[in-house]
């Protein structure tokens, strides 16, 4: 999927500098603020560009979520449901894992949603609604609990 974005990418950058003096141009020598009158992108080109937006943070979202599950010690397993949840008393989110049937749940406690679920690790992109600050938030939050775990790594090697 990525590679075809980046195709996708390419294939449009190569359009819009087409029949232009810029195409001729070393990259590092190109005008930055360059348009080309043109160039207009299909209406089915943005969909699809949109399209793989949206499903690489889903991606990137549900490749956290499943990170802070596995830290030793940070979600709650409840053996008789055979689930791992991870929630914060005054955190945004409530990551659930249901180790029977491998579904990963995603929750926006305020919004009251679930926004992404995946089933043995794909991602259900028809029914996500993950934002870019969700996606931010989980990256703060990760790399957050990935320091403290480290820290608590240094002061066990210590002892």
């Amino acid at each position: 999927r990525e590679d075809a974005y980046q195709k996708r990418i390419i294939r449009l950058g190569n359009e819009l500098l087409a029949d232009s003096d810029e195409v001729f141009k070393p990259v590092a020598e190109r005008d930055l603020e360059f348009r080309s009158e043109s160039f207009s992108m299909s209406p089915a080109a943005h969909s699809a560009m949109q399209k793989d937006i949206s499903e690489f943070r889903n991606l990137h979202v549900a490749r956290m979520a499943a990170e802070i599950l596995a830290i030793p010690g940070v979600g709650r397993v409840d053996e008789q449901k055979r689930n791992i949840t991870f929630e914060r008393p005054k955190g945004q989110y409530r990551l659930n894992l249901d180790m029977q049937t491998g579904t990963l749940t995603v929750t926006a406690k305020a919004r009251n949603e679930v926004i992404l679920t995946a089933v043995n690790g794909e991602v259900q992109h028809g029914s996500s609604k993950v934002s870019d600050l969700d996606k931010q938030t989980f990256t703060a939050f990760l790399g957050a609990l990935k320091e403290r775990a480290n820290q608590k790594a240094v002061v066990g090697q210590d002892r």
